[in-house]
């Protein structure tokens, strides 16, 4: 039977294990940094679903969309853009509803170019097949006492 210190036993040096730890922690945030480069479409899904929570919080009232008001009115402030849009970014916003022939109708839409200013109803070349599309059912109310079900879709690309 050996007889052993246990006091020196099963140890290491401080400075050798903040070393290794620190390099464990380092190549750990290197390699989440390199996913998130690398990974396609992170920050485009973040971007559709955030400007998507923004314009409906925009353009609703009390839960509703008016349809008698302008999507362009309700987003665009005094200083002429659309502030809660995203910067660098084309939006196209549309709230549609089904009509009493079961086709669908458009109850407003507006384009904004990528600086946030409006620039009419729809794009000029329409919404390009690259956009990243956000839907959400949302109900309308055409007159006083009549609202229906709708759909709002807001359209996000660079």
């Amino acid at each position: 039977m050996s007889r052993s210190s246990t006091g020196d036993r099963g140890q290491t040096e401080p400075l050798a294990a903040l070393v290794a730890v620190s390099v464990v922690a380092l190549g750990l945030a290197l390699y989440g940094g390199y996913l998130s480069d690398v990974l396609p479409g992170n920050s485009d899904r973040h971007v559709k679903g955030a400007t998507q929570d923004r314009v409906w919080n925009e353009i609703q009232t009390n839960g509703v969309f008016d349809g008698s008001t302008r999507i362009e009115n309700r987003l665009v402030g005094t200083s002429g853009d659309a502030t809660d849009l995203p910067e660098g970014y084309n939006v196209y916003v549309a709230v549609t509803r089904i009509g009493a022939d079961g086709k669908v109708e458009v109850v407003d839409q507006h384009y904004f170019e990528s600086d946030s200013s409006p620039a009419g109803d729809a794009p000029p070349d329409g919404v390009p097949d690259v956009a990243n599309n956000a839907t959400r059912p949302v109900p309308v109310r055409e007159s006083p006492g009549d609202v229906e079900g709708g759909q709002l879709t807001v359209s996000v690309w660079t």
